[in-house]
């Protein structure tokens, strides 16, 4: 009797894990734009404190670009959403490691760059799988 519980644990752990790890790969829409709003209020918040610097408007610009994103995701504009994405990722990768003046905001938008490039790649897989 022990025999087979321990045999069927790891099976039952198994499956529970693929099970997530499929879930994992497909992602929704309303996810994705829920991701965009996040990063778009957390670019917000920074520049929230430092408004006056040079650099504050390059990254309410990403921000923008990154809430329109959000926005055509929910209406189901995906190829849309996508351009809009790109925008904004490469106006954070700008301020991330082109614009001298923006040294001051270098190091907070690159954890955003890094949710943008995920997101980006999830529409990606998103709108192929709706095409």
């Amino acid at each position: 009797m022990k025999k087979i519980r321990l045999i069927t644990l790891p099976i039952a752990l198994t499956g529970l894990l693929l099970s997530q790890t499929s879930f994992a790969g497909s992602p929704d829409a309303s996810t994705i734009a829920r991701e965009c709003r996040d990063v778009a209020q957390h670019l917000e918040w920074i520049v929230g404190s430092q408004h006056r610097d040079p650099c504050a408007g390059d990254v309410v610009v990403a921000a923008a670009y990154i809430n329109a994103a959000e926005l055509k995701i929910r209406h189901e504009r995906y190829d849309e959403a996508l351009i809009a994405m790109h925008y904004g990722d490469v106006e954070l990768r700008e301020v991330a490691y082109t614009r001298a003046y923006c040294a001051n905001f270098s190091p907070l938008v690159k954890p955003a760059l890094a949710k943008t490039i995920r997101i980006i790649s999830e529409l990606e897989e998103m709108a192929r799988t709706k095409a």
